[in-house]
């Protein structure tokens, strides 16, 4: 029987390793490289996950700050509208009630000015009690018109000619205090926005707000509004976004954020944690 040189034992060993299963130092090597990349996942696994909430609490920052550029820049007023229960929020501008070729109502937008005046709201009216409450508000002017004498119609242009009185001709002053008109922003840049499934509004207070607006209070059809103005200026407030458990509800197991007005630049200071802030009226 030929003799086996010491390479052509370790090769005779190996090969006989390999047929009857892996040596402890390839199974130790093999657990290093998992662990090694488990190490390396799983912090990137945890990211991702909340990586679109960055991305939704990044948005409406910027968002705060494009509705004080745009109030700027347009000269209206403008307001950010939350449906605090979906999660849904929008932009709205000063708006002129006119009429299509049909006669049907429709509104666009306009420069009038609007006084939130001393009032302070328990809370923001949904789209149905402004809508019911600028019917009121036509039903109130009729009778001052009434009262000043007869419409006129010019025979020219057919236009009716209201009666002359201060009343009257101070229409439009008097709908920007008692019943203003919005209309959504719509172009490019402006779309409806959605914080689910991500974050709810759990509570929100501005400079108008009477007390603290919380959902839990308020309910599903509650209404949250934040007021920019051409002067540059953007109303004083602070608004807590919490988790969603996936079902409409909060889940408390996660950090709840506040995120809070700079007036005068536009901008916002995001917080962990849930602030309250003291609003002082400017």
């Amino acid at each position: 029987m030929p003799r086996k040189d010491a390479s052509t034992w370790g090769v005779f060993l190996y090969k006989k390793n390999l047929q009857n299963g892996f040596s402890l130092l390839e199974v130790l090597i093999t657990i290093a490289i998992i662990a090694t990349m488990y190490g390396v996942l799983v912090p990137q696994i945890q990211f991702s996950t909340g990586a679109s909430e960055d991305v939704k609490l990044s948005r409406l920052q910027a968002d705060f700050r494009n509705a004080y550029d745009y109030a700027v820049l347009t000269k209206k007023t403008c307001r950010l509208v939350f449906h605090m229960y979906s999660g849904e929020y929008w932009l709205e501008t000063t708006a002129k009630r006119t009429q299509d070729e049909d006669g049907n109502d429709r509104f666009v937008e306009s420069s009038e000015r609007v006084f939130l005046g001393d009032t302070m709201r328990d809370a923001d009216p949904s789209p149905e009690e402004e809508k019911a409450s600028l019917e009121e508000f036509e039903e109130e002017f009729e009778r001052y018109v009434d009262a000043s004498g007869a419409t006129r119609e010019d025979p020219e242009t057919n236009i009716k000619i209201l009666p002359e009185s201060p009343v009257v001709n101070a229409k439009d002053q008097l709908m920007a205090l008692r019943a203003p008109q919005w209309a959504i922003v719509e172009n490019t840049q402006w779309t409806t926005r959605e914080l689910l499934p991500e974050f709810v509004v759990k509570g929100v207070r501005a400079e108008h707000h009477n007390s603290y607006q919380a959902l839990e209070d308020l309910g599903e059809e509650s209404y949250a509004k934040i007021y920019f103005f051409p002067q540059g200026y953007s109303e004083k407030a602070y608004l807590h976004l919490a988790a969603s458990d996936g079902n409409g509800g909060i889940n408390e197991a996660k950090s709840i954020y506040t995120i809070k007005t700079i007036p005068y630049t536009g901008g916002t200071e995001l917080i962990i944690g849930e602030e309250e802030v003291e609003l002082e009226a400017q």
